[in-house]
């Protein structure tokens, strides 16, 4: 299968070229930058998108089997631009969903976030929770979700909008913008502070997922995408949350282990905005993946502090720390 990420070059998109590219699929990475292809994935096409362009949208669904649309704003910038924010999170997702269609694309998977349901996340969360985050970088992802039901509703495409939990794990490569990730912003404290900073009370409860469930669970949706009509809705998350602190004691134990120190841990105790008694993020169609997810924190957590150690051991300057 002839697949295009957008995004192609980011957190995730990077880290799923490569694992479909290993499972046989052929890649195209999707990029504003007209560059070679990557280091990490040098068999993948590069494809220069131009997201004002109609005609350059079009060139880079040509022949394309399936699209994943992992391009998007994070929730810091969209804060900062809300406006921006519905412009690229919804309207961008508008016009690469269009081209998909006009060029007979197969499937398209559109990549939003659990944080679409609420803020703060808590009960128990499944497809049928009525999203209300009033958040720009919630209501942006609604705003691209709504054109990929519409497209489905209407027949136009098999089109699914995969609502991805916390995740976390090496990116390819360390200018990627996944530093205010949670797991990986503590996994780099580590190596350059020596101690692990919350800036809450570190009780609020999350799920998180590492970025090889991630792309084992896309890999096996696609399969799947061949045989059925997939939901419109896909919730993809672990099978348990929890709590912010009690990610930081892994970061903690996992540094000590293959790094033979042990990070204190520093919490806002005043900042107790976001605690809650409990959060179970769930889905209505787990039978589709749910054997897939393995949840090896330990490899995942190990690899990634090592990838911080690499490159940001001696050279803090590689990254702004907020």
């Amino acid at each position: 299968m002839k697949i295009l990420i957008t995004g192609g070059l980011g957190f995730i998109g990077g880290r799923l070229g490569i694992h479909l590219f290993e499972n046989g699929h052929e890649i195209v990475l999707g990029t504003r930058k007209n560059i070679n292809p990557p280091v990490w994935l040098p068999a993948a096409s590069m494809k220069m998108m131009d997201w004002e362009s109609d005609d350059s949208l079009n060139e880079a669904c040509l022949d394309i089997d399936l699209v994943i649309h992992a391009a998007g704003m994070n929730a810091s910038d969209c804060e900062l631009n809300p406006v921006a924010a519905l412009n690229f999170n919804g309207n961008a997702t508008s016009k690469i969903l269009s081209a998909a269609v006009s060029n007979g694309v197969k499937t398209f998977f559109y990549l939003s976030s659990v944080h679409v349901y609420s803020s703060p996340l808590q009960g128990i969360i499944d497809e049928n929770t009525i999203p209300a985050n009033p958040h720009p970088y919630a209501t942006s992802h609604l705003e691209g979700e709504k054109y990929v039901r519409e497209a489905k509703d209407k027949g136009l495409i098999n089109s699914t909008v995969l609502r991805l939990s916390n995740t976390y794990g090496a990116p390819t490569s360390p200018g990627v913008n996944c530093w205010k990730l949670l797991v990986n912003d503590l996994c780099m404290q580590a190596i350059i502070f020596k101690q692990l900073i919350l800036s809450t009370s570190g009780k609020a409860h999350r799920n998180f997922i590492t970025l090889s469930d991630v792309c084992t669970v896309i890999k096996e949706i696609i399969y799947k995408s061949e045989s059925q009509i997939l939901p419109q809705t896909l919730n993809i998350g672990n099978t348990h949350s929890s709590t912010l602190y009690e990610m930081a004691v892994l970061v903690q134990y996992r540094c000590e282990v293959i790094l033979g120190f042990k990070p204190d841990i520093l919490v806002n105790s005043d900042n107790s905005s976001q605690d809650n008694t409990s959060f179970d993020f769930k889905s209505l169609y787990s039978n589709l993946f749910a054997n897939k997810i393995k949840n090896n924190i330990d490899g995942e957590m190990d690899e990634l502090i090592n990838f911080c150690k690499k490159y940001f051991g001696n050279n803090s300057s590689l990254i702004e720390v907020n």
